[in-house]
Order: C-alpha cells, then structure tokens, then sequence
C-alpha cells in the first residue's frame, strides 16, 4: 500500500473516492439477480464500457486506415 501511496496523486484520488461512493449509492439498488455487490457491479460495467470504448476507438482507425487506401 506505501507503494501506491507514494505514487498516486492524492487529489485525484480524492476526486475518484467521491465518484466511486456516489457511483456505489446510485446503483446501490441494482440487482443482477446474483446477490453480486454494487462494487463488483460497477467494475464490470467500467469492463463493459472500455470495451464499448476500446471498440470504438479501433473502428475509427479502421475507418482512416481504409480510406486512406481509397484515396
């Protein structure tokens, strides 16, 4: 743990401590029918949405990539 706190950015930490505990208290209420908790919800869903993300970003490279062949 004195590993990562002597190289994390204490404000943005902060910053992110807030997010998470709103973020746990808005989905607090969710249920995936598998007893699964908000936090290991929310981690999936941070999974899912890089993903979206990560997929997206490499569509747009495709798509300038393949029109860079056409042209």
């Amino acid at each position: 743990m004195q590993d990562i706190e002597q190289n994390i950015d204490e404000p943005t930490f902060y910053e992110f401590e807030i997010a998470y505990d709103r973020l746990i208290k808005e989905i607090s209420n969710v249920s995936d029918g598998f007893g699964t908790t908000a936090h290991n919800l929310l981690m999936d869903y941070l999974a899912f949405i890089k993903g979206v993300r990560r997929d997206e970003r490499l569509e747009e490279m495709q798509e300038r990539r393949n029109s860079g062949i056409r042209n």
